[in-house]
């Protein structure tokens, strides 16, 4: 039984490359401006992926703890390759809004359950104190991943972007392959909240799924509110991988106006996808050096690449877009560690959807109002500001930092 949920590291490492191989990744934005669209409704249909994002992130969280973290992780490879289908045939922005919905639930389906899958299958062979490093050899991989399928994507989009999308939809077919090989960790017990106390109590059979779910809800919202150092995680992470996400984005465009062609950007993402993966191999050496520190300074940097970002230096702008992924990513794994030291595994999969719903209310209050902006004055005071926005960010983490050293 062991042997199966360690094999469960195994198979997910080949999900998750498959899975985060995706050819669209670099060029939807560039897809969408020759489809016709001005950035304002791309924002917009960012927008719209972010609402179904932030309106499903807790309901598939619950299914995946009460239905099988498996089940679901199968769904959400269906949903994406639906999702690819619908972007290759469409041509309005509505059908597109379709698109993106089907994308973010295979988002939605995906992000709280592999991640759950992952921790309990190592808590239950007794290697949970392991998860960091696993952690940060699945964002290897997914970087790895995202930055061959950036380059492929770039290269099969300069023919045609409909060999893009339709290989899109291949791949995630194939991702379904290592999906149906994990092993369904088995909890034995329920958490439930009484009183503000965590008690443990089998969930009774005889219980509608309404009441399950209904169940689930309130236990996950209890231990959210009740621990502080939970909701500090969940606002101040997803906040900024929002402010990097955005110029992410965003940033495929500056460079087509800095002069780069398809093929030339995607080699740029493809760079940055390779700092990307240094950052997560780096990120346990890094927090032993900065320790608590080590959200503070890596804000900062990410703060000072957009400011450098602008210079109107193309090298220099390169460098600065690869030193903030590397930043950016380093702190993916430290995140995930301390939130799944603080949730039971009962309700492990519901409150990392919350997290991802987080992250999925601020893209969807900040994407559009920023491409708005973009349109208005342009990408390169457009990011200027978001990396003031994120300099500040890092100033009040010092500011709570030294309040609570005076309220001690």
């Amino acid at each position: 039984m062991k042997l199966q949920y360690r094999n469960n590291i195994k198979y997910d490492y080949l999900f998750r490359f498959l899975s985060s191989f995706d050819l669209s990744s670099a060029i939807w934005v560039l897809y969408l401006v020759q489809k016709g669209l001005p950035l304002w409704q791309i924002g917009l249909l960012e927008g719209i992926f972010h609402v179904v994002s932030f309106l499903s992130e807790i309901p598939t969280g619950a299914a995946a703890d009460l239905l099988g973290r498996k089940k679901v992780m199968v769904l959400s490879r269906v949903c994406h390759a639906i999702s690819a289908v619908i972007m290759l045939f469409s041509s309005g922005f509505w059908e597109f809004a379709i698109g993106f919905a089907f994308s973010a639930w295979g988002y939605n389906l995906i992000s709280g359950s592999e991640e759950a899958l992952v921790y309990d299958s190592l808590k239950l062979i007794k290697k949970e104190e392991s998860y960091l490093k696993v952690s940060s050899h699945l964002e290897v991989i997914l970087n790895i991943a995202q930055g061959m399928a950036t380059l492929v994507g770039g290269i099969l989009a300069q023919q045609s972007f409909i060999y893009c999308y339709a290989a899109a939809f291949v791949i995630s077919l194939l991702s379904l392959l290592p999906c149906l090989l994990l092993k369904e960790p088995k909890l034995c017990e329920n958490v439930i909240i009484d009183q503000n106390d965590i008690k443990k109590n089998d969930i009774k059979k005889n219980d509608s799924n309404r009441g399950l779910f209904l169940k689930q809800f309130q236990n996950s919202y209890t231990i959210v509110r009740t621990n502080p150092k939970v909701i500090e995680i969940l606002i101040s992470y997803s906040l900024i991988f929002t402010f990097y996400m955005i110029t992410y984005f965003y940033g495929q465009k500056y460079f087509s106006e800095l002069g780069l062609n398809k093929v030339q950007i995607s080699m740029v993402m493809s760079v940055t996808m390779i700092a990307d993966c240094i950052g997560a191999m780096s990120c346990i050496y890094v927090e032993k050096v900065l320790k608590k520190d080590t959200k503070l300074y890596v804000t900062l940097v990410i703060g000072l690449g957009m400011l450098f970002l602008t210079v109107g230096n193309l090298p220099l702008s390169i460098i600065c877009f690869a030193i903030m992924g590397f930043a950016n990513t380093l702190l993916y794994p430290i995140q995930s560690n301390a939130l799944n030291c603080l949730i039971p595994s009962q309700q492990r999969a519901t409150i990392l959807s919350v997290n991802s719903m987080a992250y999925s209310l601020f893209m969807l209050v900040l994407f559009p109002i920023v491409g708005g902006i973009a349109d208005k004055i342009g990408l390169k005071t457009t990011f200027i500001g978001l990396g003031l926005s994120v300099i500040l960010l890092a100033m009040s983490f010092i500011f709570i930092k030294f309040q609570t050293l005076f309220t001690k």
